[in-house]
């Protein structure tokens, strides 16, 4: 009989972790979910706050290099978007059919 009380204790034991593993899985899927609705909120802000201190209603030092910074990735992106619609407009040439160095695209600088 102790074998049994034994295996049902254990059995119990297992039950009740099993249990609270899923409760607390359940209760950080919550925090997750709060955490990307505040990082959803922070993003919206910083997009009202870039709009009105480049339109010139809001000004702070401290805003001053996130927005250099911004702009710099922003002509980043044009210039790398740029690149793409090049690649894109590419054409095979066929076998024995030689592109002129303006149909190739600049790989050496990369930044």
């Amino acid at each position: 009989m102790k074998l049994w009380g034994s295996m049902k204790q254990q059995a119990g034991k297992l039950a009740f972790e099993t249990e609270k593993a899923v409760r607390i899985k359940r209760e950080e899927g919550v925090v997750s979910g709060l955490k990307s609705q505040i990082e959803a909120q922070c993003t919206e802000m910083g997009k009202v706050v870039l709009g009105l201190y480049r339109e010139g209603s809001f000004e702070h030092p401290q805003l001053d290099s996130f927005v250099q910074q911004i702009a710099h990735l922003q002509e980043q992106i044009k210039a790398t978007e740029a690149k793409i619609a090049v690649m894109q407009a590419e054409e095979y040439a066929g076998e024995g059919g030689s592109a002129s160095q303006s149909d190739v695209p600049d790989m050496s600088s990369r930044g």
